[in-house]
């Protein structure tokens, strides 16, 4: 089982648009990868379905990954759990109601590559504040989608770096 330290994944993570143009010159059939539903472990619902048709409208977004609908032709296979959801009002109006929220978002993704585990419980967190009547005047739904699009972000740029990674390695080995 090998697992990536922090600082190379940060380090990566930072290097992301490198990464999808290196990842889009390499075949297509190495970049295969099989997205299971996220597990909600929250009490909000429907938010497992809303982060995971965001997460594979990112993808397609960025073109370095290919998504495919049966597990046995994927190369990678990530699983991923939301872990925490939580909206709390930080600002209340004069009739003691919260007219600016805080939401956040935890998540843990699995990377496996051939039933190898590559990346093991990776935490993802995210917040946003938004407010309902002050300021920029914002929906719940639009402040939920704008966090989706920015954990998405920070999950795709971590699976293109871990995949990266292993297809480096390997090419390593067959050198």
């Amino acid at each position: 089982m090998k697992t990536y330290s922090p600082f190379f994944l940060l380090f990566l993570f930072l290097n992301c648009n490198s990464l999808t143009y290196e990842l889009k010159k390499l075949s297509i059939d190495h970049r295969k990868i099989y997205l299971e539903n996220f597990r909600n472990q929250t009490f909000e619902p429907f938010i497992h379905q809303e982060l995971y048709d965001r997460l594979r409208e990112r993808i397609h977004q960025r073109n370095s990954l290919l998504i495919t609908e049966q597990k046995k032709n994927a190369n990678y296979i990530i699983t991923s759990s939301i872990i925490l959801f939580r909206r709390v009002g930080l600002l209340y109006d004069n009739e003691m109601l919260p007219t600016t929220y805080q939401v956040d978002l935890l998540l843990e993704i699995r990377i496996y590559n051939n039933e190898n585990l590559l990346l093991e419980k990776q935490e993802i967190f995210d917040s946003i504040r938004y407010s309902l009547k002050e300021g920029f005047i914002e929906t719940d739904m639009f402040a939920r989608f704008r966090l989706y699009d920015r954990i998405t972000y920070k999950i795709v740029s971590y699976l293109e770096a871990v995949i990266y990674q292993d297809l480096q390695k390997k090419n390593d080995t067959n050198t």
